[in-house]
């Protein structure tokens, strides 16, 4: 067997790999030109006060959600491998719901 074929995979893997991470790049961009447009259309309508307070609480929201997204994935690291070991499924249904 000829090393052309894996050749040929090895380009559709990459090409696959370039794929995600354009779309990523892609939604990452268009995420960050509605936080632009929404900005805008926040300033320009807004009395500064009331503004100012909208920024801060949704910066506090951003950094709350961010707290609480590391320690369920570090909980969820430490417990469900004990738990799959275990075999305890009444503990897994219990930390999942």
């Amino acid at each position: 067997m000829s090393k052309f074929p894996k050749i040929l995979l090895a380009q559709k893997e990459s090409r696959g790999l370039l794929l995600q991470i354009a779309a990523i790049f892609m939604f990452n961009a268009l995420g960050y030109f509605c936080n632009v447009l929404a900005n805008a259309i926040l300033t320009n309508n807004l009395p500064i006060a009331t503004y100012g307070d909208f920024a801060c609480a949704w910066r506090s929201l951003g950094l709350v959600s961010q707290v609480l997204i590391f320690g369920t994935i570090l909980s969820a690291n430490t417990f469900i491998p004990v738990y799959r070991k275990k075999d305890d499924v009444k503990r897994k249904r219990a930390f999942i719901a």
